[in-house]
Formats: C-alpha cells, sequence, structure tokens
C-alpha cells in the first residue's frame, strides 16, 4: 500500500506538470522523495547497511531536488553535488551486492558492454563544452561520468541478484541519464516543448525502480 503513495503522488506532481500548475508542482515537489523513502523504511526497517544505503542515496536525491528549485548557479552546483553523492552512494550499493554475493563480475566477462557508454559519454562532453559559459564544466563532465557509472555497476549485478531486481534497477539508471541528459539540454542549450514533464517523469521512474529492484535484492538475499 505504502507504494501507491509514492505512485499517486507522482501522477499528481507530473499532471500538474502537464496542466502548468506551477505553485501546485513546487508545493508538491518536496514530498516526492521523502515518500518514497517511506517505503524503504518500512518494507526494510532499515535493518541493515543495505537498506541504510538505499535510503541515503533516495535522501540525496530529494536534497537535489529541492535546491534545483532555486535559481542561481549556487543551488544547481549545490544541487549537482546533492546528486553526486546520492549516485555514490547507489554505485557503493551496487558494489557490495556482487562482493557480498561473491559472483563473478558481469562485466568482466562482457567489457564490450562499457563501449555504448564511453561513446555517449564523449558526445556528451563535447555537447556541452559548446554551450557551457556561465559554470564551470569539470563538475558537470564529473557528474555525467560517475552516473553512467552508475548504471555501468547496475549491469553488472547479473550474476548476484534476481533477473527481476537486476531489470529493474538497469533500467531505473537508463531512466536517470535520460532525465539528466534533458535537464542538460534545457538548461545549457535550449529550452524544448514538455522538457519539465519529460525530465521530471524519467527522473521519477528511474528512482521508483532502482528503489523496487533494490528492495526485491535486500529482501530476497540479505
Amino acid at each position: 500500500m505504502v507504494w501507491l503513495l509514492y505512485i499517486g503522488l507522482c501522477i499528481f506532481h507530473l499532471t500538474m506538470i502537464y496542466l502548468g500548475q506551477g505553485d501546485l508542482v513546487a508545493t508538491i515537489k518536496p514530498s516526492l522523495m521523502p515518500a518514497l523513502m517511506l517505503v524503504i523504511l518500512v518494507q526494510t526497517r532499515l535493518r541493515n547497511k543495505w537498506s541504510i544505503a538505499l535510503i541515503a542515496g533516495v535522501l540525496f536525491g530529494g536534497l537535489g531536488d529541492l535546491l534545483l528549485m532555486y535559481e542561481g548557479e549556487l543551488f544547481f552546483g549545490l544541487g549537482l553535488l546533492a546528486f553526486l553523492i546520492g549516485h555514490l552512494i547507489y554505485i557503493y550499493l551496487f558494489a557490495q551486492e556482487v562482493i557480498k554475493e561473491k559472483k563473478t563480475h558481469y562485466l568482466l566477462e562482457r567489457p564490450y558492454l562499457i563501449l555504448p557508454y564511453i561513446a555517449v559519454w564523449i558526445f556528451c562532453i563535447n555537447l556541452l563544452s559548446k554551450h557551457i559559459h556561465n559554470f564551470p564544466g569539470f563538475p558537470i563532465y564529473l557528474y555525467a561520468f560517475v552516473i553512467f557509472l552508475m548504471s555501468i555497476l547496475a549491469i553488472n549485478r547479473w550474476y548476484a541478484v534476481s533477473k527481476l531486481s537486476w531489470w529493474t534497477v538497469f533500467l531505473g539508471s537508463l531512466l536517470f541519464i535520460v532525465s539528466d541528459l534533458s535537464l542538460s539540454v534545457k538548461i545549457f542549450i535550449t529550452p524544448f516543448e514538455n522538457s519539465s514533464l519529460l525530465i521530471m517523469s524519467t527522473y521519477l521512474a528511474a528512482q521508483g525502480l532502482i528503489v523496487f529492484g533494490c528492495l526485491n535484492s535486500i529482501k530476497t538475499k540479505h
């Protein structure tokens, strides 16, 4: 039932974005990640380090959400830092799942799966470097590297978790990349129609899928 709270809030939030109800969008946004944290709390009671790491990752995502609601380079930089920490926590969580299960690293068998990430990262850096003028480029390039690394380590979970857990987390990691790339285009290149709806729908789905997949892993193995 607690999942229905998160899903309901997400649907309401996205509907208000579509309808252009800015005040309601701003009002509901701070409650989205706390609702997802409540899901984790109810289902795990924070009984182990994996559940604590998961709720911490969502917490920093929620903090990033709040900071990006304000304008200015300072808030953007702090929001970027909050999301960066959240992704680093996810990276830790994904890596620990593989280490704990003492499973073969999937990417050692298929290292070529990393190549598309490298290609897309280089493409993004080249694209953004032509448009970033009022903000240091390095933090953005570093953030892009970390989020791609997060998705790469989601792939590496193949042998360590159930297929349901693997697919939901992997899809969530890809949606996170789509959301952040869309945000970068909107901020640094050009706003586009329904950009906010695309950014938030992929972001909320990403967080929900990652949490769902990790909870599946936590409940079945830890």
